[in-house]
């Protein structure tokens, strides 16, 4: 209560200021208002977390994350098509455990664009609102080729055709550029067969993955009627003239090739050559060793220095060429010959190993040609003797004669010549 200093009386106070009531706020205006705030900041929002170079590192970070998925970030100059997961793994392969490749590519994206064939474009959207920016590439073409029909063909584990007899060539694309593997399954003469490669394939059609199942061509040589070991399990024998071909042989577990004899009763076994290796080098012909058996050169060397050793007498430096030295009965034998044709003996020389059959390891057969060269008066005489049932044996490291064997009544030929 207030006095009026006019009247003396007493007055109420106006109190409309302070008990008027507020305009209640109008929702109906306030929520638009709201929603568009919102609206505005998560589109800014959005602008930046979708903007091109943001996209590009979570894309390269995804790279070199080995579970991560980057197909969403891939596109091929082909628009319509989707790059499919397994594409997209495909791709990821080249950079696996090459941090710097990554690094390289962004660096290369991000200040001109591109990287190689490969650009960073704008396509499509993100969320129907914000660009969304991926790795474009030309589409990739790969032509697979094998050697054989009814062999399947795949793709990343993927069963993609099977080659028939008129098309042995199967193509596969439009894919996107990266690492794949394929892989070629068959049977061939029994053998079940598989080849299976690494393949980049790149932009375009010049992809072109050569599958051949691992077939061979070749001939063995030996001992007539040896039998013929393959991989351990017997697969035919030597023919009359020691020899056998194999046309379009299947390739398996390294192909080990082995023979086995049957030498006086006893089976001598050869070797294990590795037929592949042979192919490889480019030899067609695999002839396999035994233990220990003297080479033709070897064989050559050893009759040599025995006979031009014995040509001018008996001495224990030739001796030592044979089992047993001076006791040796054909040592003995060949010192006796040569002492009857002494006065007219011009030369002696072993001109050809003829064959080598092992006789177990570190022995074997020798058959060989000696020719010998005679003076007598006006007239020079020239002939040839061969020499069949030759013992050569190994002894302390070193080959030597055990039997020189033994020559027909007649020479195998002659010759005459008037000085």
């Amino acid at each position: 209560t207030e006095v009026s200093q006019s009247t003396g009386q007493f007055s109420q106070p106006n109190n409309n200021n302070y008990n008027r009531p507020k305009k209640p706020i109008n929702k109906k205006v306030m929520i638009p208002v709201v929603v568009l705030v919102v609206l505005i900041g998560a589109y800014i929002a959005g602008n930046k977390y979708y903007s091109s170079q943001n996209q590009l590192n979570r894309f390269t970070t995804a790279l070199s994350n080995s579970d991560s998925d980057v197909s969403g970030y891939l596109t091929t100059t082909e628009g319509s098509k989707k790059v499919p997961k397994e594409e997209a793994k495909a791709f990821k392969k080249q950079f696996s455990g090459s941090q710097s490749s990554i690094y390289y590519m962004k660096q290369s994206l991000m200040s001109n664009g591109s990287y190689g064939n490969y650009s960073w474009v704008q396509s499509g959207r993100r969320l129907f609102v914000f660009p969304a920016y991926k790795l474009q590439a030309d589409p990739g073409y790969a032509y697979v080729s094998t050697n054989n029909k009814n062999v399947k063909i795949y793709q990343d584990g993927n069963k993609i055709a099977t080659t028939k007899d008129d098309s042995r060539t199967v193509k596969v694309g439009p894919i996107y550029p990266g690492k794949y593997t394929f892989k070629a399954e068959g049977t061939v003469n029994g053998e079940k067969l598989s080849s299976k490669k690494d393949f980049y394939v790149k932009s375009g059609k010049d992809n072109n993955v050569e599958l051949n199942l691992s077939t061979a061509t070749f001939t063995v040589k030996g001992m007539k009627d040896s039998n013929i070991y393959i991989n351990g399990k017997k697969v035919g024998k030597l023919d009359s003239d020691g020899k056998k071909k194999f046309t379009n042989y299947p390739i398996t577990n390294g192909l080990k090739l082995y023979l086995t004899t049957d030498v006086n009763g006893k089976e001598i076994k050869s070797k294990q050559v590795s037929v592949e290796d042979k192919i490889n080098q480019g030899v067609h012909t695999i002839t396999p060793g035994y233990k220990g058996l003297v080479s033709k050169d070897e064989a050559e060397s050893l009759l040599s220095s025995v006979f031009s050793g014995l040509r001018y007498g008996a001495s224990s430096s030739t001796a030592d060429y044979f089992i047993d030295g001076e006791n040796n009965d054909s040592y003995n034998e060949l010192v006796e010959f040569f002492k009857s044709i002494e006065d007219h003996l011009e030369d002696v020389d072993v001109v050809k190993i003829n064959s080598i059959t092992p006789l177990g390891n570190n022995k074997a057969e020798v058959s060989y040609s000696v020719k010998y060269s005679f003076e007598n008066d006006d007239q020079r005489k020239v002939q040839q003797f061969t020499y069949n049932g030759a013992q050569i044996e190994k002894e302390d490291g070193e080959y030597k004669v055990k039997s020189i064997g033994k020559t027909g009544s007649s020479p195998d030929w002659e010759r005459r010549y008037d000085d």
